[in-house]
């Protein structure tokens, strides 16, 4: 009895790495996973005139299952007609060099050269959901040659009716990089994105901030919601822990037992750049190329302590309940935000705006400023325009640390009275 293969499915082909070298969708039809992960269809079939052979289908996701699939369809027809689809290609073959640079090709090259491959992988998702999306359906089959500056107006527009804000811009960023690619290996003999002035064809940017409480009563509120929040322990750890540290939601998910320094009391973030000027790609990097400091109050120092018999013997402080293999997604925190009925009002990156805000509004009793607003600053890892270069010295120099825990301590503090203060 021949035996019985299992279709492939997206969730399944997501979850392939290198060693499992290839997977069958049966037919024929199998998903090839190079050493750098790439992953490519190829079509194995016996010609009409005997011998075996194979053909590619392209790679995954640009091609996607369901698209192999057709074309796996297709090359059987041919088989039952007598045609060699290997042959059916070479006969083609002028037709073939007229359309090989489509944009979806030139894309794909850029995509997975080794500049691409340097890259922070949420930055390669962003950029492969934009193409996929916003471009891909009306311009990746057209020669990059054919494309004019107005069709991708029209796709400028398109998005930025849309979304507004700065979507569009990000886009045209995009394609001026899959230009300048173009241009370096002649494919193209001008980039035609450098001549189009967003200012000009796009709507004003407008930032928006993620939502946040500034309100001490209402996050009062919040903050004594979290600590009787009901979900798995991972999460109810890492919402309580947020509003504490309150660096990037991204850090969070990422953070790892070695970077912290029980003893000192201190949470080393390490830089986006590693030994080998190479960014790095797992995540839990920071913006500016050097490491960043978090003094860890008392009350982080709980926290951490409560969930590291269960996850101290792995390398991440955050993994999912349901596996120890996976971390918390990108979105937990918030989730869980929005599930107490703070949809609209709170984000977990917001946690970062909220402590911006009332740390620069703190006065002592006469009066005065509790803070330089450099040091709030530099807690928060960025320079937003205030005292930049007081911010950068701050920010690069760990004798300054003894301030920043002391400030960090004081926030901590406010936030427990917050809890008990009667408004």
């Amino acid at each position: 009895m021949a035996k019985v293969v299992a279709p492939l499915t997206d969730t399944a082909i997501k979850a392939l790495k290198p060693a499992d070298k290839w997977r069958s969708d049966g037919n024929g039809l199998m998903l090839v996973i190079k050493k750098d992960g790439t992953k490519w269809w190829r079509f194995d079939y016996t010609r009409p005139t005997g011998g075996r052979n194979s053909i590619s289908f392209g790679i995954y996701p640009v091609v996607s299952l369901l698209e192999a699939r057709q074309l796996r369809f297709t090359a059987k027809e041919k088989l039952a007609q007598g045609i060699d689809p290997s042959e059916a290609k070479k006969e083609s073959k002028q037709a073939v060099i007229e359309n090989a640079n489509t944009l979806s090709k030139v894309f794909n090259e850029w995509y997975y050269s080794k500049k691409i491959q340097d890259r922070a992988s949420t930055t390669n998702k962003k950029d492969f959901n934009r193409f996929r999306n916003d471009l891909a359906p009306w311009l990746g089959d057209k020669h990059i040659k054919d494309i004019k500056k107005s069709e991708i107006i029209e796709c400028l527009k398109r998005l930025d009716d849309r979304t507004g804000g700065e979507s569009a811009r990000k886009l045209k960023n995009l394609c001026n990089q899959i230009w300048k690619y173009a241009l370096t290996f002649d494919i193209v003999e001008h980039n035609i994105i450098a001549d189009i002035d967003g200012s000009t064809v796009l709507q004003k940017a407008v930032k928006k901030n993620f939502a946040h409480i500034t309100d001490p009563e209402e996050f009062a509120e919040l903050l004594k919601a979290i600590d009787k929040y009901k979900g798995d322990f991972v999460t109810v750890c890492a919402l309580k822990l947020a509003p504490l540290v309150v660096v990037r939601p991204y850090n969070i998910r990422f953070m790892k037992w070695a970077e912290i320094d029980f003893e000192k009391e201190t949470w080393t973030i390490p830089p986006q750049k590693g030994d080998d000027g190479r960014k790095q790609r797992e995540g839990n990097r920071m913006k500016m190329n050097s490491p960043h400091i978090v003094p860890l109050s008392p009350q982080a120092i709980k926290i951490l302590k409560d969930i590291e018999p269960l996850t101290g013997h792995t390398p991440n402080v955050f993994f999912k309940a349901t596996s120890a293999e996976k971390l918390i997604s990108g979105d937990t925190l918030s989730k869980a935000l929005r599930s107490m009925g703070y949809r609209d009002k709170q984000t977990a990156h917001g946690f970062r705006h909220t402590a911006d805000t009332l740390l620069n509004e703190a006065v002592n009793e006469d009066g005065s400023k509790k803070f330089d607003e450099a040091f709030v600053a530099a807690v928060l890892a960025h320079a937003n325009g205030r005292n930049i270069n007081k911010v950068e010295s701050i920010y690069n120099k760990a004798k300054y640390l003894p301030q920043r825990k002391a400030l960090m301590n004081w926030w901590a503090n406010y936030l427990d009275e917050l809890k008990t203060k009667k408004f």
